[in-house]
């Protein structure tokens, strides 16, 4: 395969609807989580900047589904932990907000790869347009 489309990055978004101040790592491991499942990228990292305080959480629900997250973190189930760029639309209207932590998340890699060599159908040309101009809307 190749890198045909650079890759970005893209900032981890604790999103919950609208909060208060900054919350330290134990402040925060008392709120109620809505994760995906354990071992995926986001919550590894997640879990190991927890784990550096000697911290972690028991999510009240796992799933393997950001748009089911972002469901749910609506609805006021819990604190979801999912890429900003997915959560950027209802952060613009202000139903999620960022939740401030004084916890260090670290960026994650964002990249898109296709083989020059093969057809591009123009769903995938959509989708390629789609997914550069969202990153690019990413504060």
């Amino acid at each position: 395969m190749s890198a045909i489309w650079g890759s970005g990055s893209t900032d981890p978004a604790l999103v919950v609807p609208p909060a208060e101040e900054p919350l330290t790592p134990e402040e925060l491991v008392r709120l109620p989580f809505v994760l995906t499942e354990r071992g995926e990228s986001h919550r590894q990292d997640f879990d190991r900047a927890l784990a550096e305080h000697n911290l972690g959480v028991t999510p009240i629900i796992e799933t393997g589904s950001t748009e089911m997250l972002l469901r749910l973190a609506l609805g006021g189930a819990g604190v979801a932990l999912v890429p900003r760029f997915s959560a950027s639309r209802d952060i613009a209207r202000g139903a999620l907000v960022t939740l401030s932590t004084t916890l260090a998340l670290p960026a994650m890699a964002v990249q898109m790869l296709y083989r020059e060599q093969k057809w591009v159908t123009p769903a995938m040309n959509a989708f390629m347009r789609d997914l550069r101009l969202a990153m690019q809307a990413v504060p």
